[in-house]
């Protein structure tokens, strides 16, 4: 399975490359996206080899999950797949209340979950949470390679009977797993901070973690040119006693964005959201660039219309 692997590994690196090469429109969406994080040109160009790259690689993890027996499944985890904080880890194997994982889309994110199972095999379940295939397609995949690991690893899906099914695990002490950048108008999500702007923000892991009092671990999966996989695990955090309901929800939806936002930074390439996110930034924040030039065409305009100076447009 392993020579499998490496052979389908070499051609889809190949292909990556190749589609790279010859797509002018995916590579000119990618290298625009990456001016939020990269103004250099060349530095870009590098980035959006890596991007596609590191999709082809998590498009081939996921076939490979899906036409594996469980065996091989358990021994990819076991050979493949590190946790380079395990300081954090041996923590969160400590305690005893409920945790939720938050594995954005970054890299090859149902690893995490994988691995979470096999951590904590024995000593607690781990619940996934997210759409049902019925309502986002690429969910579907996602379903079918977690039914492989049954017994370990439970399938929530996003509905008014998942989130009270979530946290009944939750106040059971469990584990659930979570995606927290989705990006979905709603009610149910909040204007944070996003690299120099607004984004609108799901706030449902906040909302678990408020209800349930649990540890929220953000886990990052990066993997290399040879399909291995290192998770990354931030320190946990909690809603804070002081806070309101409503204060715990903003601040810990705020904390998982500052998170995403410095792991997007520092390696853009493993986001699969890469490509959109200037769609999902809204209004600039005061301190960004892009509020300054607005400054400054509204006190153009201001001169131009001859407003008064005691008719502020900004605070």
């Amino acid at each position: 399975m392993n020579i499998l692997f490496n052979f389908r590994l070499f051609f889809l690196i190949f292909g990556s490359l190749l589609t790279l090469c010859l797509n002018s429109k995916i590579r000119r969406k990618v290298m625009d996206s990456l001016t939020i994080v990269a103004p250099n040109r060349i530095t870009r160009l590098k980035l959006t080899y890596r991007h596609i790259h590191a999709m082809s690689i998590f498009r081939l993890i996921n076939e490979f999950l899906l036409i594996s027996n469980q065996k091989a499944i358990d021994r990819f985890i076991f050979s493949k797949v590190h946790v380079d904080s395990p300081n954090i880890l041996d923590d969160i194997k400590k305690h005893k209340g409920a945790i939720i994982f938050a594995t954005p889309h970054y890299g090859p994110f149902i690893i995490g979950c994988l691995k979470a199972s096999k951590e904590f095999a024995g000593n607690k379940r781990v619940y996934t949470f997210y759409d049902a295939p019925e309502k986002t397609e690429s969910s579907a995949p996602f379903q079918k390679i977690l039914e492989k690991v049954q017994g370990s690893i439970v399938s929530v899906f996003n509905d008014n009977a998942g989130v009270i099914k979530a946290l009944r695990a939750l106040r059971n002490k469990e584990i659930v797993a979570i995606l927290p950048d989705v990006y979905d108008l709603s009610g149910q999500s909040l204007a944070v901070p996003f690299f120099n702007h607004f984004t609108q923000a799901m706030s449902g892991t906040a909302f678990l973690a408020t209800h349930s009092k649990a540890i929220i671990v953000q886990a990052y999966c990066k993997v290399n040119w040879f399909g291995e996989v290192n998770i990354t695990l931030e320190p946990p955090i909690s809603p804070k006693p002081e806070l309101s309901f409503e204060q715990n929800t903003y601040f810990l939806t705020k904390c998982i964005f500052e998170s995403l936002e410095r792991h997007i930074r520092q390696s853009p390439e493993y986001w699969v959201y890469l490509s959109q996110i200037k769609s999902r930034l809204e209004h600039p924040l005061a301190d960004g660039d892009m509020y300054t030039q607005i400054n400054k065409d509204v006190c153009t305009l201001r001169k131009g219309l001859d407003v008064p100076d005691d008719i502020q447009f900004f605070n």
